[in-house]
């Protein structure tokens, strides 16, 4: 124990990275490992490219999270504000690859989901406010891990020989490049293989690797048989022996003008001395079709993407129980667990920093406009809230005397109305806010006498 703090203690520098820790150089750009897969991050990259439900699902979370409505959040007053220097740097945050909050959120939420990691580079001085942020493609980026398991150095390797060196600080708990004023945020998903620290976040493409490898062998096989014509294969046969020079021709013959879409149905000529053998071919081998389908369903609901919300056939209900569905289980948790880390990623550098919060801003949302509707409907209707206090979950101005809770009738179930008129609500008060009908209700539940109410009728409603 006493080694471990002896080394957490120990500055870090380029020279004690080298040398001093031991450092085993481990460059952590393998996805998955110890599962039984042997796939890379090239090969996620790959399958998301070309396999249409798993870019259709990702891009669908990654474009929701990425147009969410920001807004920083005062922690002790509640208060909410538009404008910060936070949220002017989220909606511009560099001139390049995203010079919008929109592109930044949503590759941000792309590489969380097929790296499993997601890195932001921010530039300026770190006892200053950021001048501008970066996403950083996690398969360039190599981890070099020290001898006791921690990650301690991060080389990130671009494209354009743009090589940059970040150092861990365990004291301060940040990951810096000192020299060139930038500093580093990694955010990874949870990682249960190894036997060490989580160096790297697991791919959610991982649980649904083998869904997606079918969707891909059922649309090559489709498309073999489109390229066949659909139609079962069969043999040539001849009684005599041709030669290779004959077999090739016959070959090229049949491919150019038998095969492929365009050719489909097109009779076979044949020479005389061939004859054209069918094969069997079972429904089964004609049942991809389905099997494409059950995939690309498997894929939406383990990424959580109703697959409502991609059929033509759902009704207006369900897509809005669908969407959400979506917003509350797959965008919000993912859009919260990246704005807790850049949270605490870029707050420290401000003033006001521990004061606020960047948060969704969740009235702004349309799809939670369903769950609004219903809370508001149910405490219209209930007993339970005073008037002014279903006027605030509106957003009105309290009234006088609407401290009173009242029955969906409008008759007043608590109280003592009585004792208003003299120390809280004027008559007026009580002619604009009830019936003289209302009134009277209420005071020969409170066991007034006939004369006693007819007295205290005239004396707010007149005669």
């Amino acid at each position: 124990m006493r080694l471990l703090q002896k080394f957490l203690q120990k500055p870090l520098s380029s020279n004690v990275v080298t040398k001093s820790s031991g450092f085993s150089p481990i460059f952590f750009n393998q996805v998955f490992d110890d599962c039984g897969l042997s796939v890379g991050t090239k090969q996620v990259i790959e399958k998301y490219k070309v396999v249409a439900p798993l870019n259709d699902a990702v891009n669908t979370i990654a474009n929701t999270v990425g147009d969410l409505p920001l807004v920083v959040i005062n922690k002790e007053t509640r208060e909410i504000s538009l404008e910060h220097e936070v949220l002017d740097l989220l909606r511009h945050p560099n001139n390049e690859d995203q010079p919008t909050k929109n592109d930044f959120m949503r590759d941000l939420t792309i590489w969380k989901i097929l790296e499993g990691d997601s890195y932001v580079d921010a530039t300026g001085d770190v006892s200053k406010p950021p001048l501008e942020l970066f996403i950083l493609k996690p398969q360039f980026m190599n981890i070099e891990v020290g001898k006791f398991g921690f990650a301690e150095k991060y080389t990130f390797d671009g494209t354009n020989s743009r090589t940059i060196t970040f150092f861990k600080d365990f004291i301060n708990n940040t990951i810096t490049n000192i020299e060139n004023n930038q500093s580093l945020l990694h955010i990874k998903n949870f990682q249960p293989s190894g036997s060490g620290n989580n160096i790297t976040g697991m791919s959610e493409v991982l649980p649904l690797w083998f869904d997606v490898e079918q969707w891909e062998q059922a649309s090559t096989h489709n498309l073999s048989l489109l390229r066949n014509g659909a139609r079962p294969s069969g043999a040539l046969k001849t009684d005599s022996t041709l030669t290779m020079q004959q077999r090739q021709d016959l070959k090229m013959f049949i491919d150019q003008s038998y095969q492929g879409a365009s050719n489909s149905g097109r009779p076979l000529l044949l020479e005389q001395g061939l004859t054209w053998q069918e094969m069997s071919m079972s429904a089964k081998d004609m049942d991809f079709v389905k099997l494409k389908e059950q995939s690309k369903q498997s894929i939406f609901e383990s990424l959580g993407v109703p697959i409502e919300l991609k059929d033509g056939n759902s009704t207006f209900n369900n897509k809005a129980e669908a969407k959400l569905q979506f917003y509350e289980d797959t965008v919000l948790p993912t859009a919260n667990m990246l704005l807790d880390s850049l949270n605490s990623f870029l707050l420290p550098r401000y003033e006001d920093g521990e004061n606020i919060r960047i948060v969704v801003d969740l009235d702004k949302v349309q799809a939670l406009s369903i769950k609004r509707e219903a809370r508001r409907k149910s405490i219209d209707e209930s007993t339970s809230f005073t008037l002014n206090e279903k006027r605030e979950e509106q957003g009105l101005e309290p009234v006088a005397g609407g401290n009173q809770v009242f029955t969906a009738s409008g008759l007043p179930i608590a109280g003592d109305i009585s004792f208003a008129i003299e120390s809280d609500m004027s008559k007026e008060d009580i002619r604009n806010n009830l019936t003289k009908e209302q009134y009277r209700k209420y005071l020969k539940g409170e066991g007034e006498t006939e004369n006693v109410i007819n007295t205290k009728l005239e004396l707010v409603y007149g005669i």
